[in-house]
């Protein structure tokens, strides 16, 4: 799939503009495990967590936004009056220095230094070995450097200290497919629909390895679900209509290739995959 940080952020607005919180939460942690220096995700998150009644984790999140932006303090000072959140949990002084270097590591990250991210990251490690988010920020810092072997260790501590780490099993689960174990990645992508049963971009890539391995049901069963979870997403149309191409489907393929051009007319990959099943019907 190919969307933003910025998608993600707008799809989770647009869910907790309708009151769908839990759709939200999924799009903002995508936000984040991208871009973990958005203070706006983080700010959007711990509102949809408050709507929900988890305020411990609104809290975190509305300090982990303060701190990354200090512009949000009035906006957050007044979200938690409005939640009953102790106001004094905005100072600064009750962050750890494990979860400042992370901060800082992340920030690094997001601006493409990944020497200094990995300093901090690893600094924050050494002062608290269980801090889960600094384990699993380093491990993405190298496995988009191409260093899939820490990532990999890095992926599975976070895991160990935090079984239900969704994003360290997914981007497990991105590893092992590139690595074109489809068991193993299916494995963990269904790990992570389990902790985040919303997560269309898990159901995407579980549906990418059965269609790897030539399970096309079940292939198409992932497409359709992360379809009914984030219909406007031209990749998983244009996914499942190849599939039904390689079924002889070709009615269905074609109404799923048009349906990915409806929402993104500059699809090439759409734009071919279409050009191709009517070259082959015309034979």
């Amino acid at each position: 799939m190919s969307r933003s940080p910025e998608d993600y952020l707008k799809q989770g607005n647009e869910y907790f503009k309708k009151g769908d919180y839990d759709k939200a939460i999924v799009q903002y942690n995508e936000v984040i495990r991208f871009n973990p220096g958005c203070a706006e995700a983080y700010l959007n998150r711990g509102k949809a967590y408050g709507k929900k009644g988890d305020i411990e984790r609104a809290n975190a999140d509305f300090d982990q936004a303060s701190y990354l932006n200090p512009d949000y303090s009035h906006e957050i000072l007044e979200l938690k009056k409005a939640f009953q959140i102790d106001t004094k949990s905005t100072e600064k002084e009750n962050w750890t220095d494990a979860e400042k270097l992370c901060t800082a590591g992340a920030m690094f990250d997001h601006m493409g230094n990944n020497e200094r991210a990995i300093t901090c990251f690893n600094e924050a490690i050494r002062l608290d070995p269980k801090h889960v988010n600094s384990h699993y920020n380093l491990a993405r810092v190298y496995h988009n450097m191409g260093d899939n072997e820490r990532a990999n260790a890095g992926y599975k501590e976070a895991i160990r200290l935090d079984p239900d780490h969704g994003s360290s099993w997914h981007n497990l689960g991105c590893l092992y497919f590139n690595e074109g174990d489809y068991d193993k990645a299916i494995e963990c992508f269904s790990k992570t629909i389990q902790i985040e049963p919303n997560n269309d971009e898990a159901y995407y890539m579980r549906a990418l390895s059965y269609s790897r391995k030539e399970n096309y049901d079940k292939a198409i069963d992932d497409y359709s679900k992360a379809i009914s979870i984030n219909p406007k997403d031209p990749d998983s149309f244009h996914s499942r209509g190849i599939v039904y191409f390689c079924l002889h489907d070709f009615n269905r393929a074609i109404s799923d290739y048009q349906t990915a051009l409806q929402l993104n007319p500059n699809h090439s990959g759409a734009q071919m995959s279409l050009m191709e099943i009517r070259q082959a019907m015309s034979r």
